[in-house]
């Protein structure tokens, strides 16, 4: 701010001062409401208690986030709250919280009703930042919803309603191709719309660096989640009644084989399918499934950009806020069960890092819009020689620069599989790479079918759920 500007300031009428500072009081409670306490500040309660396996207490800071939380937030901890009651095995309580976090969705997505609300989130998104936007969830969000609601089910022993949310899952998947793929189109329009050409080189350049750890995650396809075709496989193995459930199975245990590369990995499922066909008899199964680690969350980065205000090309150099990504590191390098390794079913990490990748142009478009509105507003007040007012757009800039750090915490890292016989004494013995036993699980060897599902969150936190599936 030049001198003159602060002359300006102190010798302006008490009117016109008071208006100015009104306006740095606004700023400063804008910052207090939209970032004073970011998502996982707010989540750190209850994702500590997760970690270590104490789900229960977890599930209680969980319930009151959830019932006091802002509209903005809802979805989001509403699924926070259903995964965290799921692995602490209230599985009522789960699914009352993942239907709320649908009813949600689907209001969410019925555009015609929306439009107005849209419209004013987006203003609010320019003039502060995208922290108040309201969350409306990714696909892979979307697609875990339905799976978990399928397990909170077939714990409650729903076979049919558990099949019924995985074909929902699937659905999913299909109809998030042509949503996002719009959504990206429309950004890039409104981006253009204010002459902010996010393909061009300079752009590239600063995502490239500000985004080069995300480069290691690929996933198997975009929006496909391999657990969700496996469990799929899985329940119309157990409870199928003719020939098309086997082969939903069959072909869902060969998709899954593909998207792992190794075809071979899913040979005791596809041979059992075939026993099932010609009525064979079977011998007692387990099928291991392990949630191991935590998924990643979100930081705040800065990336500094010359933002131009007109065609003689003057402008601003801001420090715009945008999220980047951070992993949590594995709790065990690897685990095996009676000797037999629990091998890579679905890289969580890899399945969120690629559609964030894929969404980013949308992030950066956003922040490009704001940080333009706010460079505009900061010229005009700097070259009109009002210092007081050029001090307010600085300060409320400074504020309001604040990126979205939400995203869905309680998620695995990754998801882990096995399938063997049950030994006659029923035992299933768990080590580390080691070879230290993590845990000793003891199952009835006359079912036929049986599913063991683990939570690893965190070194040294196991909890168990046993489902009989036939």
């Amino acid at each position: 701010m030049n001198k003159q500007g602060i002359i300006s300031f102190i010798t302006m009428s008490s009117k016109k001062r008071r208006l100015v500072l009104g306006a740095i009081y606004f700023s400063f409670f804008c910052f207090f409401l939209t970032s004073c306490s970011s998502y996982n500040a707010q989540t750190k309660k209850f994702y500590d208690y997760y970690k270590v396996g104490r789900t229960e207490d977890a599930a209680i800071e969980v319930t009151i986030l959830a019932e006091k939380s802002d509209e903005k937030d809802k979805l989001l901890y509403r699924l926070e709250e259903g995964t965290i009651k799921l692995a602490a095995s209230q599985f009522e309580e789960s699914l009352i919280a993942f239907n709320l976090a649908e009813e949600i969705i689907q209001e969410k997505d019925d555009s015609a009703k929306l439009t107005a609300r849209k419209i004013a989130d987006e203003i609010q998104a320019v003039a502060v930042n995208a922290t108040v936007l309201t969350y409306h969830g990714t696909a892979y969000d979307k697609i875990m919803l339905n799976s978990y609601k399928s397990l909170a089910y077939l714990r409650n022993g729903n076979i049919t309603a558990a099949k019924i949310e995985l074909r929902r899952a699937y659905s999913r998947q299909k109809e998030a191709v042509e949503k996002y793929a719009k959504d990206i189109e429309k950004s890039k329009k409104d981006g253009s719309d204010k002459h902010i050409d996010i393909e061009s080189d300079k752009y590239k350049e600063k995502l490239s660096a500000q985004y080069a750890n995300l480069e290691d995650y690929s996933a198997y396809a975009v929006y496909v989640n391999p657990f969700t075709v496996y469990l799929d496989g899985l329940l119309n193995l157990a409870s199928y009644e003719d020939a098309s459930d086997l082969e939903r199975a069959k072909k869902n245990f060969e998709r899954v084989g593909s998207m792992l590369g190794s075809p071979a990995s899913l040979k005791t499922e596809i041979a059992l399918v075939e026993k099932f066909y010609k009525n064979e008899k079977t011998e007692p199964l387990v099928f291991i499934i392990v949630e191991h680690g935590l998924a990643p969350h979100l930081v705040e980065s800065k990336m500094d950009l010359f933002i131009p205000v007109n065609a003689q090309l003057e402008g601003v150099l801001l420090s715009g806020a945008l999220p980047t990504m951070e992993f949590n590191i594995s709790p065990y390098a690897s685990l095996s069960a009676n000797g037999q390794k629990i091998k890579l079913l679905s890289n969580m990490d890899a399945v969120i890092a690629t559609e964030f990748k894929k969404h980013l142009p949308i992030r950066l478009t956003r922040m490009l819009i704001s940080m333009a509105v706010k460079a505009i507003a900061q010229h005009n007040a700097d070259k009109r020689g009002k210092g007081a007012l050029y001090l307010g757009s600085i300060l409320y800039t400074a504020l309001t620069n604040r990126a979205d750090l939400r995203i869905w915490r309680t998620l695995p890292k990754e998801f882990l599989f096995a399938t063997m016989p049950i030994p006659k004494d029923g035992k299933i013995e768990f080590k580390s790479k080691d070879g230290s036993i993590l845990e000793t699980i003891e199952l009835e060897s006359e079912n036929q079918l049986t599913l063991l599902y683990l939570k690893i969150p965190s070194r040294g936190s196991i909890s168990k759920q046993i489902i009989k599936l036939r």
